[in-house]
């Protein structure tokens, strides 16, 4: 999703840990995150617990070298994909019956819920969204279409559109916890505060309309 300054990817890590963020999640493929975490977090590695991933590759000769990478770092914990782990397909209920807790990832769809964008938008090259087909065509533009209603629900609330991804993210029973982008100091803050927000099942009821 574009470069970050090393300094800034830093600032942004130390003030989700300051706003009350305890889980960061990072990945072999995440370009230089492993490294940048691991100076982020020096002096304070006992504030959160920390994940990384694998990326494509599952075969046994590169997770021993994921792994060998990985440990340079702070941390590592391998995690395994289940296909479309979306609450909608009632895999998120079986994790929760059957006491496993769901980790969300993205739930600003990688920006697009922030209400920076609008339909048309065209990512740059070098933007892991340039190429992809759910950023653009007609997907984006029924994403957007969505969007604007639910971003008016929010505002009813006080509160924002990227507030309300988050917050019913949260407040879906089986999810632990939520892998939310910040590039930003500010954004870090901003998206700690969203996690306070307590949907009740009338709320729910309503966004689910």
């Amino acid at each position: 999703m574009g470069e970050v300054d090393e300094r800034q990817a830093i600032a942004a890590t130390h003030a989700a840990i300051d706003s009350g963020v305890t889980f960061i999640d990072t990945a072999e493929g995440y370009r230089t995150s492993e490294d940048v975490l691991g100076r982020a977090l020096e002096g304070r590695r006992d504030d959160v617990f920390l994940a990384t991933k694998l990326s494509g590759d599952h075969s046994v000769e590169h997770i021993r070298k994921a792994l060998t990478n990985s440990l340079k770092g702070p941390s590592y914990r391998l995690r395994r994909s289940v296909p479309d782990p979306r609450p909608e397909t009632g895999v998120a209920y079986r994790g929760h019956n059957g006491g496993t807790g769901v980790i969300a990832h993205s739930p600003l769809a990688k920006g697009l819920l922030t209400g920076k964008y609008s339909a048309g938008h065209e990512f740059p090259e070098g933007d892991e969204r340039h190429d992809h087909p759910y950023y653009g065509g007609s997907v984006m533009s029924t994403a957007f279409a969505v969007a604007d209603r639910l971003r008016n629900w929010a505002s009813d609330h006080g509160r924002s559109l990227a507030d309300l991804a988050i917050a019913w993210t949260l407040g879906h029973p089986a999810v632990t916890s939520s892998i939310v982008g910040a590039k930003t100091p500010e954004q870090a803050r901003m998206n700690a505060a969203a996690g306070d927000w307590e949907l009740d099942q009338n709320d729910m009821s309503e966004i689910d309309r």
